[in-house]
C-alpha cells in the first residue's frame, strides 16, 4: 500500500515486509542498501551475506562487528572504490568485479553491479560466481596478482639500488633501506647485525641496526629483550644465515629453538622472519633480518627480492670500503712523502709543467711546493741555465715514455745542488699516457762523492804509472850514474872528460831525487816503520822549520798531552812536514802564522761525511798545519795531490812536494785532508792509527860502519836487469869482494843451496821476474841465518796499498844507488 502524499517511503504491512524479505533472500546474490563511504556501511543486506562472508546483517549493517568494505581484498579495495566513484560521478550504473574475503580466510570472487539514489546511498546486488568461471577468474586475477607482486619488487630494487648508489656508507644506505621494505612489504620489524670483525668501524649501535615500522609496547619489550640478551653465535636468525651463508626462513618463531629468547614476550608482536647474508664476495659481512606480525608461510618470490637487497646493501659495503682504503691510501701517501727525502711530483704527460710536489721541495729547492699551483713551471726556473734547455727537451720528448737524467738546480741563496730525476708514464685505461709521476733525488753529496773517488781512482793510475816509470828510470839512472863513477875512476884528473862526465853524473843525482818524489807519490818507497811520539817527531823540526820559514813567518804550536804513539817512518814523516810547511811558506808571500796542532780525536759521522776512508767512532791522533795564506778555491783543492799540479809554474814548482806528502801518509796508513776557502788559509789534516800497548821505540844508533876490509866472503848478487846486475858486479869487485851474480830468485836459491858456506853476503832486487825478491830474502833468513841480506829497488812489490817493510836486519839500498851507498850497507850488515 502507497502513502498518499507520495512523500516519503512505501508504508507495507508486516506481512508485506517479511514477503518482500523472503523475496529478496530467494534471489540468487546479495541485495544491499549502504552509505557511498569507504566502509560500505551497510543500512540493510540480505540473508545470502552469511555464506558469501561469515557475517549476517546483524554483524554488517551500520558496521556493528564488521565494516562489509574491510572484507574487499586489499588488493582490490582501491581499485573498487574508485571504479564506483568514477561511475557515480558521471550518474551512471557501475558494475566492478572483485574479491571477498570470508572470515575463514577463503576468498569469493564476485561481481557487484550498483547505481546511486537521489539519496546518496547506493543500492545494488553482489553475486558470487561459481564453477569454471570462478576458476578462469581466479587464474588471471592469480597472474595479475603475480605481476603485481613482481612489479612491486622490482621497483623495491630499483628504490635499494638507488638508495646504495647514492649514499656513501653502509650505515646511510640500510637507514633508508629498512624503511622502504618495513612499509612496502610489510614487516613490523627490519634488523641488521653485523659483528666487528665484519668491518673496521661498528654500527652505530654497536654492531645493530634496528627499524621498528609499527612501534608499541609489545613491540618495545620485544625490543628490550634482544638488546639484553648476550649475542650467540649458535642461536638466532644471524647465526643459521652465518652458519649456513644462505637465506633462512622461519614461519613460527615461537615453535623453533633457535629463538627462545623471545618465548618470554607476552604477547609477542611477530610471528614470522626471514634473514638474508650481506656479502662482500664470499664472505658474509652481515645479516639482514625480517620479521611480520602476521603468520608468513615460505614465499620464494620475496626470499629472491631480500637476497638482492642484500647483494645491493654489500655493494654499498664494497664501496665504502673501498672509500676507506683509498683514504687509508691517501693518508699512507701523505705520510710518506711528508717524510721522505726525496721530493715526489706529478704533472701532464710530455710537458715541463709540475702540478705537485711533495714537502721535500722545500727542502731541495728551497722553494714553497705551493707555488708550482700558481705556476706548474717555477721548478724549470730554478734549474741552471747551463742545463734548463737540456732537461726541457729531455722532460717535452720523452715524458710518455719515461727518463732519467741529472741537472743542476740554484737555490735561492745561490747554493748549487746536482738533482736526478726519474719519471715514469702512467696511462688511463688503455690509452696513452697523459700523466707523468716521479722522484726527485738531491745526489750533490753523492755527485761529490763520486768526483772525490774518480779523483782517488786517477791519483792511483798516476801512482802506479809514477811508481812503473821511476822503477825503470832508477834502473838506468843506477847504470848511468855507476858508469860515470867508473870513467871518473879510469879519468886521469887533468882529463878533459872529467868535467864532462861529472855534468852527468849531477843531471843523474838530480833525475835520481826525481824519482824518489814519484816513489813517494806512488806509495812505492820502502819505509822504516816504528813505534814513536809524533809530538816528538814535529818538536825535533822546529829549530829547521825556523830557518826555512824565515823571520817573517811565525810558528805556534799546541800539542795535547799524554797522546798515544803512532807507528810510521819518523824520517818520512819529517819530510811530509817540511813540505808542507814549505808549501805554507809559499802561500804567505808576505809573512803569517804557521800552526802545528797535535791532539787525539774520535771521529763522529758529521766530520766523516763524504770520506769512505775514515771510520766513524774510530779515533785518531791528529797533526793540523794550518797557515794564514791566500786558501784555495775548489777547482784547485780538488787537484792539489796531484802530481806535477802546481800553482806555482813561474816560481819553478815541480808539483811533487805535495803529491809526495800525500803518498807517504797514506802509505803510513794515515789520511790526509785539506780544508781551505780562498782568502782565508789553509788546514792541512793528518790522521793517524794511535798504536795501543806499545812502547815508543828507540832512534837507531849512528854506530860507525866496519871498514869494508872487513868483509869476508862471497857476495851473492840477485838482479834481473843485466846492466844493474853488471853494475853492482863491478862495484863489488872493485873493493875487491868475491862476487857470483844471477838473474832471478830461483837460480839464486839454486846457488845457495849448492855451496851454503861460500856465500856470506846476499844483494837481492825486490822486485824480480817469477819469485819476488822478498820471498827470496824472508827464505834466506829463515834457512840460512849466517847469510847477511840486503835489498835494493828503485820499485816496491805490490799494490800501493801494501806497506813496504823490510825485517829490521835488511839493510836497504835505494836505487839508483852509489858505489858509497853500496858500501855502506854492506858495511852496515857486516856491524
Amino acid at each position: 500500500m502507497a502513502n498518499d502524499s507520495g512523500s516519503g517511503p512505501p508504508i507495507r504491512t508486516p506481512g508485506e515486509a517479511g514477503l518482500l524479505d523472503g523475496v529478496l533472500d530467494a534471489l540468487p546474490g546479495v541485495v544491499y542498501r549502504c552509505r557511498n563511504d569507504p566502509d560500505w556501511t551497510m543500512l540493510g543486506i540480505t540473508e545470502n551475506v552469511r555464506p558469501l562472508t561469515g557475517f549476517g546483517p546483524e554483524d554488517l549493517v551500520d558496521s556493528a562487528t564488521q565494516a562489509f568494505g574491510r572484507l574487499i581484498h586489499p588488493d582490490d579495495r582501491d581499485r573498487v572504490w574508485n571504479t564506483i566513484q568514477d561511475s557515480v560521478a558521471e550518474g551512471g550504473d557501475f558494475r566492478v568485479l572483485y574479491r571477498v574475503v570470508h572470515r575463514d580466510g577463503r576468498v569469493h570472487w564476485v561481481v557487484e553491479q550498483g547505481r546511486r539514489l537521489e539519496s546518496g546511498e547506493l543500492t545494488g546486488y553482489i553475486l558470487e560466481l561459481t564453477g569454471p568461471l570462478a576458476e578462469r577468474l581466479g587464474r588471471q586475477q592469480g597472474e595479475v596478482e603475480a605481476l603485481r607482486s613482481r612489479t612491486r619488487d622490482l621497483e623495491i630494487l630499483q628504490r635499494v639500488t638507488g638508495i646504495v648508489n647514492e649514499e656513501v656508507t653502509l650505515e646511510g644506505a640500510l637507514k633508508a633501506t629498512l624503511p622502504v621494505l618495513c612499509r612496502d612489504i610489510g614487516f613490523v620489524i627490519a634488523h641488521v647485525i653485523m659483528p666487528q670483525e665484519g668491518r673496521d668501524e661498528g654500527l652505530p649501535d654497536g654492531d645493530e641496526l634496528w627499524w621498528v615500522q609499527t612501534p608499541g609496547p609489545a613491540v618495545d619489550a620485544l625490543l628490550e629483550t634482544l638488546r639484553a640478551t648476550p649475542h650467540d653465535p649458535e642461536l638466532g636468525m644471524s647465526a643459521r644465515v652465518f652458519r649456513t651463508g644462505g637465506a633462512a626462513w622461519v614461519t613460527e618463531l615461537l615453535a623453533d629453538a633457535d629463538f627462545i629468547c623471545v618465548h618470554e614476550v607476552d604477547p609477542l608482536p611477530v610471528t614470522s622472519g626471514i634473514g638474508v647474508p650481506i656479502r662482500s664476495g664470499d664472505r658474509c659481512i652481515a645479516v639482514l633480518e625480517c620479521y611480520t606480525a602476521e603468520r608468513r608461510d615460505f614465499d620464494a618470490a620475496l626470499e629472491a627480492l631480500l637476497v638482492q637487497v642484500g647483494v645491493q646493501l654489500g655493494r654499498a659495503w664494497e664501496r665504502e670500503e673501498a672509500v676507506r682504503r683509498s683514504e687509508a691510501d691517501r693518508a699512507r701517501f701523505r705520510l710518506i712523502a711528508q717524510h721522505m727525502d726525496d721530493v715526489f711530483w706529478t704533472g701532464p704527460a710530455g710537458d715541463a709543467a709540475r702540478e705537485y710536489a711533495s714537502p721535500a721541495y722545500r727542502t731541495i729547492w728551497g722553494r714553497d711546493p705551493l707555488e708550482l699551483r700558481r705556476d706548474p713551471r717555477s721548478w724549470l726556473e730554478a734549474v741552471h741555465p747551463s742545463d734548463r734547455e737540456r732537461v726541457e727537451d729531455v722532460v717535452r720528448g720523452r715524458g710518455t715514455r719515461g727518463y732519467e737524467i741529472q741537472y743542476r738546480i740554484v737555490r735561492p741563496g745561490g747554493e748549487v745542488r746536482w738533482i736526478s730525476d726519474r719519471a715514469v708514464p702512467v696511462a688511463d685505461g688503455e690509452g696513452p699516457a697523459t700523466r707523468v709521476v716521479g722522484v726527485s733525488e738531491d745526489v750533490t753529496e753523492r755527485t761529490r762523492l763520486e768526483g772525490r773517488l774518480r779523483a782517488a781512482h786517477r791519483m792511483e793510475a798516476v801512482g802506479r804509472l809514477a811508481g812503473g816509470i821511476a822503477h825503470d828510470f832508477n834502473n838506468l839512472l843506477t847504470v848511468i850514474r855507476a858508469q860515470s863513477d867508473f870513467l871518473l875512476m879510469d879519468l886521469s884528473s887533468e882529463s878533459p872528460l872529467v868535467e864532462e862526465v861529472e855534468v852527468v853524473r849531477s843531471a843523474a843525482d838530480r833525475a835520481a831525487e826525481l824519482t824518489r818524489q814519484l816513489l813517494a807519490f806512488s806509495r812505492e818507497q820502502v819505509l822504516r816503520p816504528r813505534v814513536v811520539d809524533l809530538v816528538g817527531v814535529v818538536r825535533n823540526m822546529e829549530q829547521l822549520l825556523v830557518r826555512v820559514l824565515g823571520e817573517d813567518v811565525r810558528i805556534e804550536t799546541e800539542f795535547e798531552a799524554g797522546l798515544p804513539p803512532v807507528r810510521v817512518d819518523p824520517g818520512q814523516i819529517e819530510q811530509v812536514i817540511m813540505n808542507l810547511a814549505v808549501n805554507a811558506r809559499d802561500a804567505m808571500p808576505d809573512g803569517g802564522v804557521l800552526t802545528l796542532r797535535a791532539w787525539s780525536e774520535t771521529l763522529t759521522a758529521e766530520v766523516a761525511a763524504g770520506r769512505t776512508e775514515l771510520v766513524v767512532g774510530a779515533r785518531y791522533v791528529r797533526l793540523d798545519v794550518s797557515d794564514t795564506g791566500q786558501g784555495m778555491d775548489e777547482a784547485v783543492r780538488g787537484r792539489i795531490f796531484e802530481p806535477f799540479y802546481t800553482t806555482k809554474r813561474s816560481r819553478g814548482g815541480t808539483g811533487l812536494g805535495l803529491a809526495m806528502a800525500y803518498g807517504i801518509v797514506k802509505q803510513s796508513g794515515g789520511t790526509i785532508h785539506v780544508n781551505s776557502t780562498l782568502g782565508e788559509g789553509s788546514t792541512f789534516v793528518l790522521r793517524f792509527p794511535p798504536v795501543v800497548d806499545a812502547a815508543v821505540s828507540a832512534a837507531p844508533s849512528a854506530e860507525s860502519p866496519a871498514p869494508v876490509g872487513a868483509v869476508a866472503g862471497t857476495i851473492l848478487v840477485v838482479e834481473d836487469d843485466p846492466a844493474v846486475r853488471r853494475v853492482a858486479d863491478r862495484t863489488l869487485r872493485n873493493e875487491g869482494l868475491s862476487v857470483r851474480v844471477a838473474p832471478d830468485a830461483e837460480t839464486g836459491l839454486e846457488m845457495l843451496e849448492a855451496a851454503p858456506q861460500e856465500y856470506a853476503y846476499l844483494l837481492t832486487d825486490l822486485v824480480l821476474p817469477g819469485r819476488s825478491g822478498r820471498d827470496l830474502l824472508e827464505e834466506v833468513l829463515r834457512n840460512h841465518p849466517h847469510v847477511r841480506c840486503m835489498a835494493m829497488s828503485g820499485y816496491a812489490e805490490g799494490s800501493p796499498d801494501r806497506r813496504m817493510d823490510l825485517p829490521p836486519e835488511v839493510a836497504f839500498v835505494q836505487k839508483p844507488f852509489t858505489a858509497d851507498a853500496l858500501l855502506r850497507a854492506l858495511a852496515l850488515v857486516s856491524a
